[in-house]
């Protein structure tokens, strides 16, 4: 196809010489060709950086903590038996840098397809708290430091007011636990973000991927917040008596629509995740 539209220029490119620079319509005609040919060429050019620029997966710093969250003692009268129960709450730092609770971390690679766009979706739709997507969107590429800065005065009371960018949520030090709480790091939060877009592919299967497949888990990242949002602002607006839930199948991915789960994630692949 490309070869094709190449080949159909350049014929007009020698066709041009015929043209007569002292007619209006020559001179439209040669105009034409000219534009065409500029056209073409940025065209080609920008679709060589888009498929030529690639990122490598970095080594994986993923690790497990197992947090005992609370001790209950049982006891039983008529044993005579005090029965010590911990509770434990695990958690996953994917890359070294952004928290998620494991439990849920799995039951998304569970769902997934194992391709980027459906792993990064399920991720978010079924791992991310709420505070990593209430009022937020995924934001730009990257972000110059004050540009982060200035949504400082959206949040309150650790909350945002208006939608932020995911970027300026992982640039505080506890974004899951403590959101919005503290100094800003912006470098910590496009870090996270970096990281979380590295973590996809990585799952994924791949250690290197252009830019044309980083846009396309963009799109999915983009589709799954803004469903997430409309969600939560339709359940805060309706009445809780109502008893309906909307069934809005713009956000679900597409082998939820048809009811098809993945089998072949290999799951086994968080064991050898250090702890």
């Amino acid at each position: 196809m490309v070869e094709n539209i190449h080949d159909q220029i350049e014929e007009l490119k020698r066709k041009k010489v015929i043209l007569s620079e002292l007619d209006a319509t020559g001179i439209v005609l040669r105009k034409v060709v000219d534009t065409i040919d500029t056209m073409y060429d940025f065209i080609r050019e920008k679709y060589r950086i888009t498929h030529s620029s690639s990122y490598k997966v970095p080594i994986d710093k993923t690790f497990k903590v197992k947090e005992k969250v609370f001790q209950f003692n049982l006891f039983i009268a008529s044993m005579k038996l005090t029965i010590l129960i911990n509770f434990f709450q695990n958690q996953i730092f994917i890359e070294g840098l952004l928290e998620l609770p494991l439990d849920k971390y799995k039951n998304a690679l569970r769902l997934a397809k194992p391709n980027a766009p459906a792993i990064g979706y399920q991720i978010i739709k079924t791992a991310f708290p709420e505070s990593y997507y209430k009022n937020v969107t995924l934001g730009k590429k990257s972000y110059k430091n004050e540009q982060l800065h200035s949504y400082k005065f959206v949040t309150n009371g650790g909350e945002n007011s208006t939608s932020v960018p995911l970027a300026f949520v992982f640039a505080f030090a506890d974004p899951f636990s403590k959101p919005y709480e503290g100094e800003i790091d912006p470098e910590l939060g496009q870090s996270r973000i970096n990281s979380f877009q590295d973590h996809i592919f990585r799952r994924s299967g791949v250690e290197e991927y252009t830019e044309k497949e980083l846009n396309d888990v963009r799109q999915r990242l983009i589709r799954i917040l803004g469903s997430l949002n409309r969600k939560s602002k339709s359940t805060e607006d309706s009445d809780p008596e109502d008893g309906e839930e909307g069934n809005d199948l713009e956000d679900q991915d597409e082998d939820e629509q048809s009811g098809v789960y993945s089998k072949s994630f290999d799951l086994d692949i968080l064991e050898d995740i250090q702890t």
